[in-house]
């Protein structure tokens, strides 16, 4: 602060001799001895300059330049002042007056000095910092401090240690080799500063440390609990030292010069100033002036009143129902509008002023929670939403999502049966009294009479419920929450404390663990001394670690003190070596985290295993194994030489081997077919006419079934790899021409005939005949006999390009899912869980389609719509769709200013079957409230730079693409534009080339627009 003195005293006026103040004068100031102008200033900093003369008002006190009453400040050194009426006549002259007293600097008188130290991890005191403040900051976690031997501090070793920062970590203090701390109460080897500010002075007697003094933090040992003398928001006049005051409002005064705010808590020094304490959430209060307890709860002081006697409706809520009677649907739904849900019924309502009225829900003033929901069925696009319709509230609408049910509409989807939401959730805070609705919003519906709800007929004849909405009322009053309690004692340590050394051979050192390897998962052995780091004898509880019997002995864990995710972990494999001051053991690496850094204090933990147990029962007689193989023989097989009816073959071969007796029934040649396996009825037929298998003249893999004699008559069945013609046969009947004839190997053509009877000639490639060859009918059946199978039916022709892919003669009625069409139906498509997908495709495609014939429908994936032909003209199949096609009609439009919205002059009417397009106006007026696809398109044969635009009643709504200069366009601008019966839509461009252009390229600018739902 600058040395300075007031010059006159503050309720001192300048007079003449007389005693008269001497009005409308002057002050002098010059330097002492001189008349060397001298400035004065109107502060004690000095930084407000009155100049080097200072005037006096009517009453003869000095005044600023502005005519404001003012002090007279002036620094260190002599000064000379004369004072002069308001003639400028010289009244009294005063010379060598005194300045301010110079106060000495540091450099002029000796203070004692208490350096500061800052830590903000675990620090071990050494002796050059005796006398200095430990600064302990815990924010990023609790950490310790330990002080030297007391032995080697010696007698007279001051240390300050303070907890500093704002945060429930804590620092805790602690001694070497079992040293004691004297603190209040009892003798102890280690505590902590458990608060911001907390701070004790330990001073060593050459023994031990006792607490020379302390200071506890602003908030005793954590507990969040003050005493408060008053609420205010204007500093008290004469406040007791230590007396607090939680700031009300807005600060002001000292508090609002200080940096003060709203809610904190300001106490004063005693000493003319104050500080304050920010409170954490949970701090809790008792306001004398006001006999009541409050508490912070993160966002304001929360009085707690009637705390011995709380309120005994704790919640009040209220739930209002939409019944019906049992099996009733819940009635017709309303589409494209928001439309009230009615409620009827009062189910439970103990909130005062709430109530139901006209289907409506009545809130008093308060801030209440609601929860709502609502039945559809075969709706889509439901919405819910609970709507504020009078009074006052924030927010006005809670709204749903919309419900992905759809019936049927463009987008193709199958409806669900029913859908009991969504579900409306959220927080109404109430001003003055509101009322609300639920309400609901539907698309399109299926649902009849039961759309706002499906009976469901319940037994008993219980209610339908189609729609509920609870009320919580948030204003009740709740118990309030009490204060934490103090933090308990420190616990024992569950480890040994140890530090880590990166030695990797030899003794670790006393109290230390090492690897043999500095990268711990390549570790084989570990050492650890027989000593902890607080100087606890190891060496029984060491040993020990490898008593167990089993091959894996313990699994041992290393974490840091500082930061407990860093860890090591080893399988302890065998037995341990005494070395001495320490133990080594073999050890496999298990998994580890982070990196722990030489001298590192930690944490220990040994998991002993047991020992290995006893030998359990031998087990059950394990499954039979599989046979081996046949061995080799020699010779023919016999049987008895009588005649039998059968004889089953066991062996046969093509030389001579087999089963034979005088009536053959297997052989192993025949005529005109060589190694071949004959098959034969013995009882009147001739053996060769029977059966055989093997290969044919031709080398076929053949098998053939014979059945009647004489020749001639016979029924075959042939199975063949190749028959003459190439193909793979199955043949069946009389005559080869009975063929089921798969595919052609050598010219791999595809062919197949089914027959039921002869039918001569050769099939077609590319044809399959299916011939009932009477009256039956044929079936085809994609599932096999079982109608169980996966497999479907593809009929399809064999081009990439055919004329007709698939062609249906029916004279009856064809069905797809359904074996009962309905009697008017020529074609039946049935389906609980798919759709009838029409063709779909784009606006161009459609109206590239050549001669489409009425009645013929696609989805138009432009419009976002189903378009039927209708009277020679594609028509939404919703309704009326408004469809219109404009343009310039070969005429350039010109005289388009620079940088200016022009309206295109679409002219010539292309189409437009509904009148929705006005060519005088050039605006599209939408004749019914939907959602429109509209387009706009603008060419410039000139090449200018242009952009296009759609104005919705008379309001630029919608940006389209811009047109470079480098080319002739188009800008091309589209949207789907929810728009209200009356509105209209208007094509504007806007180009900025500088001069005059034109809208051209007639066949790039154009403009279409259709009512897509």
């Amino acid at each position: 602060m600058t040395d300075v003195i007031n010059v006159l005293s503050p309720l001192v006026t300048v007079q003449d001799a007389n005693g008269d103040p001497v009005a409308n004068g002057s002050i002098e100031f010059y330097v002492a001895g001189t008349s060397t102008p001298k400035t004065v200033y109107a502060d004690r900093d000095l930084t407000t300059a009155l100049g080097t003369t200072v005037a006096t008002d009517s009453a003869g006190y000095p005044v600023t330049g502005g005519g404001a009453r003012t002090l007279i400040y002036t620094g260190v050194g002599d000064f000379k002042m004369i004072v002069k009426n308001s003639l400028g006549a010289t009244i009294v002259t005063h010379d060598n007056v005194p300045g301010a007293v110079a106060i000495p600097t540091s450099a002029e008188f000796a203070l004692p000095q208490t350096p500061v130290i800052s830590k903000t991890s675990t620090y071990s005191v050494v002796p050059a910092d005796r006398g200095k403040v430990i600064n302990a900051n815990p924010t990023s976690g609790s950490f310790a401090i330990t002080l030297p031997s007391a032995v080697d501090a010696a007698d007279g070793f001051r240390i300050t240690i303070r907890h500093a920062a704002n945060s429930t970590n804590v620092v805790t203090i602690r001694t070497t080799g079992g040293d004691v701390i004297g603190i209040p109460g009892k003798y102890t080897t280690s505590f902590a500063l458990k608060g911001f500010g907390a701070a004790v002075t330990l001073v060593c007697d050459g023994a031990g440390w006792i607490v020379d003094s302390e200071v506890p933090p602003a908030v005793l040992d954590g507990i969040p609990y003050l005493k408060i003398t008053d609420r205010l928001a204007v500093p008290p006049t004469s406040p007791t030292g230590g007396a607090r005051y939680i700031i009300n409002g807005s600060p002001t005064g000292a508090w609002a010069t200080l940096g003060f705010a709203e809610n904190q808590i300001a106490e004063s020094n005693g000493d003319g100033s104050w500080f304050s304490y920010t409170p954490d959430r949970g701090w809790f209060a008792y306001v004398a002036d006001e006999n009541v307890f409050t508490v912070w709860n993160g966002a304001a002081w929360a009085d707690q009143l009637g705390m011995t006697t709380p309120s005994s409706s704790t919640i009040q809520s209220a739930v209002f129902e939409q019944q019906y009677p049992n099996g009733s649907g819940g009635g017709s739904a309303t589409t494209g509008a928001w439309t009230k849900r009615t409620l009827d019924v009062t189910v439970k309502n103990t909130i005062s002023g709430c109530s139901l009225s006209s289907g409506q829900i009545v809130l008093p003033v308060g801030t209440h929670f609601i929860f709502a929901s609502q039945e559809s069925y075969l709706v889509a696009q439901f919405q819910s939403r609970i709507a504020v319709v009078s009074g006052s509230a924030t927010p006005t609408v809670i709204k749903s999502g919309a419900s992905n049910l759809r019936v049927n509409d463009s987008g193709g989807d199958t409806p669900s049966v029913y859908d009991y939401g969504p579900v409306i959730a959220g927080i109404v805070t109430v001003t003055a009294t509101a009322t609300i609705e639920l309400q609901y919003w539907a698309q399109t519906t299926a649902g009849g009479t039961s759309a706002l709800g499906f009976p469901s007929a319940e037994p008993g004849g219980t209610n339908e419920v189609y729609a509920r909405v609870t009320v919580i009322s948030l204003s009740a009053l709740q118990g309030p929450v009490g204060p934490g309690g103090p933090q308990g004692a420190d616990g024992l340590d569950a480890a040994y404390p140890y530090q880590w050394s990166t030695l990797t051979s030899g003794d670790p050192g006393s109290g230390k663990i090492r690897l043999n390897h500095a990268t711990p998962s390549s570790a084989t052995e570990l050492a650890i001394s027989e000593t902890s780091s607080s100087g606890g004898t190891m060496t029984g509880v060491i040993a020990s670690w490898d008593d167990s019997t089993s091959s894996v002995k313990g699994t041992l864990k290393f974490s840091a003190e500082d930061n407990p995710e860093y860890f090591v972990a080893f399988r302890i494999t065998g037995t341990g070596t005494d070395q001495g001051a320490y133990w080594t053991f073999p050890v496999t690496y298990i998994n580890g985290s982070g990196t722990i850094i030489n001298g590192d204090d930690g944490a220990v933990i040994v998991l002993e295993k047991g020992d290995k147990g006893d030998t359990g029962p031998a087990g059950p007689t394990g499954d039979t194994g599989p046979a081996g193989p046949t061995g080799a023989g020699t010779g023919d097989v016999l049987k008895a030489s009588s005649s039998t009816t059968f004889a089953a073959a066991t062996f046969l071969d093509t030389t001579g081997s087999k089963l034979r007796d005088s009536n053959l029934v297997m052989g192993a040649s025949a005529a005109n077919w060589a190694q071949s396996l004959w098959f034969n009825r013995p009882s009147g037929y001739t053996p060769a006419e029977f059966a055989y298998v093997g290969n044919n003249a031709d080398g076929d893999a053949f098998f053939q079934l014979r059945s009647g004699v004489p020749a001639g008559t016979q029924r075959r069945m042939y199975f063949s790899w190749l028959d003459t013609n190439n193909n793979i046969c199955w043949h069946f009947g009389k005559n080869p021409g009975d063929s089921i004839i798969l595919f052609d190997y050598q010219t791999n053509t595809h062919r197949m005939q089914l027959n039921t009877h002869w039918a001569s000639g050769t099939p077609t490639d590319g044809v399959t005949y299916i011939n009932s060859g009477g009256s039956g009918a044929v079936i085809i059946n994609g599932f096999g006999e079982s109608g169980t199978g996966t497999g479907g039916l593809s009929v399809q022709s064999g081009t990439a390009s055919p004329t007709t892919w698939l062609r249906v003669n029916s004279l009856g009625q064809t069905s797809v899912g359904t074996a009962s069409p309905d009697g008017s139906a020529q074609l039946d498509v049935t389906s609980t869980t798919r759709g009838l997908l029409p063709p779909r495709m784009t606006t161009a495609q459609r109206t590239a389609i050549s001669g489409p014939a009425d009645g013929l429908v696609i989805y138009d994936t432009d419009l976002k719509a189903l378009m039927v032909r209708s009277n020679s003209t594609w028509r939404g199949a919703l309704g009326k769709q408004y469809y219109c096609l404009a343009n310039l009609g070969g005429t350039n439009q010109t005289g388009v200013a620079s940088g200016v919205y022009t309206k295109v002059n679409l002219s010539n009417e292309v189409s437009d079957a509904d009148s929705a397009f006005n060519n005088s106006t050039y605006r599209y007026t939408a004749a019914e409230t939907g959602l429109y696809y509209v387009r706009g398109s603008i060419g410039s044969n000139s090449g200018y730079k242009i952009n296009s635009y759609l104005w919705v009643n008379g309001v630029n709504t919608i940006a389209g693409s811009e047109a470079a200069a480098s080319s002739s366009g188009p800008s091309i601008v589209s949207a789907i534009l929810p728009l209200t019966a009356g509105d209209y839509v208007e094509l504007y461009g806007l180009q900025s080339t500088g001069t005059d252009a034109f809208w051209g390229n007639v066949a790039q600018t154009n403009f279409s627009a259709c009512m897509i739902r």
